[in-house]
């Protein structure tokens, strides 16, 4: 479609009457849980028949990844104890209504039981890949990798007293002063998530732990892990102490109830719907913002409506996976998506905020170093596309659905960056795609390799957090199974890719140019990327512009 602002459209009536369309077409619903979601899908906005056929091949992988499990040996012992207190000891009270109600989604191909051996997960990886962090998942120097550069990287900041410095060892020829002093000191404050409201699922209880980690980058270069406190009444745990690993473990179900209810779901999903909304009700069909934005809304509105039933629905993964109970969950994500400040998003503001921005005192952080690759690249072509159509500052208060649609998201988002003058309307762009194509990238396509190895990164703690026995607070089997039904999808579906916009879907010649420039500056981005791979410690493909998605729609 041809763009035109407002005033120039040589039809204003026919551009009316659309508007009025899609207002009633899309529409808010704000009744779960105050988040803005869609009143409904409207016609062409669902699942295309390409997404349908791949959806339908990760569930037939899914399938014969549960006959397997059914059918290796290492399980015959737990199978056992689970045949003897289903059938022998009547089983849990209340269950076998819910095991009923679960089975034909194959949560008992496994046992409900905790594994004999952390080795025990490996039956249930039959056909499925094996996760990244399989490899490298019990190492100290790994573990904090993944605060950098894992599936929840934009997390860590520098260390402002949260957790007392007494008697911390930070390595061999260093102190804990001397790493403050020299802003080497890093913390992982999940604080606000202690005495989070919880329940029992699938018969086990699930704990949230309002954890706080310190680490320190060494002097010999990588971050290391130096101190956890699992819960403010608790003594500080070190590496080498007994309940180490069971203070990791709290640490990183901590992490990975805020990767999935306040990071995915509110920061990623929930923003993405409602800057959508706005967009559709707003602005007309051929406005440029509009016809450059669509394209990043593919498929959004379906996988925001499978996420009120299958996710964050009852008897949803939030309700059977996640730590905190589901009015909890779903007010992190309302918090995160509607009260936080978006222009602190924007990404050197953010690292700047967190105070991650020194490449002296934090000289490797990849996911920092990699997402500023492409918030550049985007910005350039927000930049450039936009300057076609707002010649000076002017032209953005003379647009009336422009300020419409900035008015529109203020109503469901906090703090957005001023479009006073181009340059807030380009960061505030800027700030949309890259949520939607980088941020949601790293979390989602990185989320099978970190979640999928269950110890490594659980999505609940399962036993006390005062419990030393790793065995006791991992995912128990049958539910760590069904933790591969959320994160298998998140890991193959993938339908469209950054920077790959629908061929003649630009009608002003003059968008053709800068759209190859920022082609191929998605390319280069890409090369420097492959190049760094090849000297970092451990991996972090993710945000490779070719694996990125254009859209967010799983």
């Amino acid at each position: 479609m041809r763009p035109f602002l407002p005033a120039d459209d040589p039809n204003p009536e026919a551009r009316a009457k659309s508007l009025a369309r899609d207002r009633k077409d899309y529409r808010f619903d704000t009744s779960l849980g105050g988040l803005p979601l869609a009143a409904e899908v409207p016609r062409g906005q669902g699942y295309t028949v390409r997404y349908m056929a791949e959806a339908v091949k990760v569930e037939a992988t899914l399938t014969a990844n549960r006959v397997g499990a059914r059918r290796d040996d290492r399980l015959d012992d737990e199978r056992a104890k689970y045949h003897d207190q289903l059938f022998a000891n009547g089983f849990i009270a209340g269950m076998r209504a819910e095991l009923a109600d679960t089975k034909a989604r194959g949560l008992i191909a496994a046992p409900l039981a905790f594994p004999s051996h952390l080795g025990d997960y490996d039956a249930l990886l039959d056909v499925v890949p094996t996760p990244a962090s399989r490899a490298h998942a019990d190492l100290d120097a790994f573990f904090a990798w993944q605060r950098i550069a894992g599936a929840n990287p934009a997390y860590l900041r520098r260390y402002d007293g949260q957790i007392p410095l007494d008697g911390i060892d930070v390595g061999a020829g260093d102190t804990a002063s001397k790493a403050e002093a020299e802003g080497r000191l890093y913390v992982l404050d999940h604080s606000s998530l202690e005495g989070t409201p919880t329940r029992p699922s699938f018969g086990f209880e699930r704990y949230v732990a309002g954890a706080v980690g310190l680490f320190v980058r060494t002097p010999a270069g990588p971050l290391m892990p130096a101190a956890i406190r699992v819960r403010s009444d608790l003594p500080v745990v070190q590496p080498g102490d007994q309940a180490w690993q069971s203070a990791r473990n709290a640490l990183a179900a901590a992490d990975g109830a805020r990767q999935g209810l306040s990071e995915h779901l509110g920061q990623c999903h929930v923003f993405a719907n409602a800057v959508l909304l706005c967009t559709a009700r707003e602005l007309a069909e051929a406005h440029p913002l509009r016809i450059l934005l669509w394209p990043h809304f593919e498929m959004t509105l379906a996988a925001n409506e499978t996420m009120k039933t299958a996710v964050i629905g009852a008897d949803g993964y939030v309700d059977q996976l996640q730590g905190p109970t589901l009015d909890a969950g779903i007010e992190m994500a309302r918090a995160s998506c509607c009260d936080r400040s978006v222009r602190e998003t924007s990404l050197h503001r953010d690292l700047a905020l967190r105070g991650v921005d020194d490449t002296t005192a934090l000289p490797e952080y990849p996911y920092r170093d990699d997402a500023l690759l492409l918030w550049e690249a985007i910005g350039n072509w927000v930049r450039r596309y936009l300057g076609l159509y707002y010649a000076d500052d002017r032209a953005l208060h003379d647009d009336t659905e422009l300020q419409a649609w900035y008015r529109a998201l203020g109503e469901h988002l906090s703090d957005l960056p001023s479009i006073a003058d181009r340059a807030g309307l380009v960061e505030l762009v800027t700030i949309v795609i890259h949520r939607i194509c980088v941020y949601h990238g790293v979390i989602n396509y990185g989320s099978y390799d970190h979640f999928a190895w269950f110890p490594n990164l659980p999505t609940a703690r399962w036993g006390p957090l005062d419990t030393t026995d790793l065995l006791q607070i991992v995912p128990p089997l049958g539910i760590a199974e069904h933790i591969l039904d959320l994160m298998l999808p998140q890991r193959e579906l993938r339908e469209n890719t950054l920077g790959d916009y629908p061929k003649h879907h630009f009608a002003d010649d003059r968008v053709e140019g800068y759209l190859a420039r920022f082609q191929g500056e998605l390319v280069s981005v890409g090369t420097r990327i492959t190049a760094r791979e090849q000297g970092r410690a451990f991996p972090f493909p993710y945000l490779l512009p070719s694996r990125l998605a254009q859209s967010i729609h799983v």
